[in-house]
């Protein structure tokens, strides 16, 4: 199948629609997030045979000579034995296992799955960095999840405009720790990085980012992995209500970028004392929660950048003490 790249993005949206209009049993996004990791790996896979076929020590067969359903079987069982990380291959075996069975029957989803993969097997970034190409299909496909899901609850997306301009402000540098509580689809992390290659020979940025949910944290391990960063940079845990942070983030990073929720209702503030230097926020609230987080995972001359309700600048009596301290 030839298709260019414009062509590629309008049949995953030709294929996601077809999946909704038939009420398939499989979850569209998920099927389109392991496609593009598979596609990642498809392309790492073939570059090693490649190296093989130039010393003139080749190793098994080409995907090519496998079937469909089969080089995709073979992809994934590679996927989930090179990686440590067990929440994101459990993710990666269940999304495969609703995958399989469609592909094992008879019914019209095997189809449109087939050609979706052959779409995507058969499609060559051939741009400067076939990372960042691949890349750019990802963070395409976020911001069409996003959009999709405007007017439902759950997945949020932090505008590219938003994310381009707080990580220049911040200006990071090869060699230093970034930190993210609530990292969603990891944008800020990705673009951080993005930036350290552009200005850097060494081009080296230790990430880490935190999602409490399972379902947007595997979005940003897919979004990690499909630009090549270890899938461990993201933790699945609530950064406010997690007992690790005087161990693992106090003063550890030398920079934070984050775009917390706003206005956080019934959150865990007894578990939070490690970090809640200037008090401790209504629990009907958790806005100053954030800040603080992020304010002591910084070392002395860390730097963070993040987007709060312009609430919190004007808020009185014991909000405006917390504010006070921490601004």
């Amino acid at each position: 199948m030839s298709i260019s790249f414009v062509g590629l993005k309008s049949f995953v949206l030709e294929s996601i629609e077809r999946m909704r209009v038939r009420g398939a049993g499989l979850d569209a996004v998920k099927v389109l997030l392991l496609l593009m990791v598979c596609k990642k790996k498809f392309d790492l896979l073939e570059a090693e045979r490649s190296i093989q076929a130039r010393e003139g020590c080749i190793k098994g067969l080409s995907l090519d000579e496998f079937c469909d359903v089969q080089s995709l079987e073979y992809i994934v069982a590679q996927i989930v034995e090179g990686e440590s990380n067990s929440f994101f291959s459990g993710a990666i075996k269940s999304i495969w296992g609703e995958i399989k069975s469609v592909l094992n029957s008879n019914v019209s989803e095997r189809s449109e799955l087939v050609q979706l993969w052959d779409a995507f097997r058969c499609f060559y970034f051939d741009g400067l960095d076939h990372e960042e190409e691949l890349g750019k299909l990802f963070e395409w496909f976020l911001v069409e999840l996003a959009e999709r899901n405007s007017n439902k609850g759950g997945y949020l997306f932090t505008p590219d405009g938003i994310v381009s301009l707080m990580v220049r402000l911040l200006e990071p540098k090869s060699g230093e720790k970034l930190y993210d509580p609530v990292c969603g689809s990891g944008e800020f992390l990705i673009k951080a990085i993005n930036k350290v290659k552009e200005s850097s020979e060494r081009d080296w940025l230790h990430v880490l980012g935190r999602e409490r949910s399972a379902e947007t944290a595997f979005i940003a391990m897919a979004n990690a992995y499909v630009h090549g960063i270890s899938v461990d940079s993201i933790e699945v845990c609530d950064a406010l209500a997690y007992m690790n942070y005087g161990e693992a983030i106090s003063g550890q990073f030398d920079l934070a970028l984050a775009n917390p929720p706003f206005s956080l209702r019934h959150w865990d503030g007894p578990r939070s004392s490690e970090f809640l230097h200037y008090g401790t926020p209504p629990q009907a609230n958790a806005d100053f929660a954030f800040i603080q987080n992020v304010l002591f995972s910084l070392n002395e001359n860390g730097r963070a950048a993040m987007v709060v309700p312009m609430g919190v600048l004007f808020r009185g009596g014991g909000r405006k003490k917390l504010g006070r301290g921490c601004c």
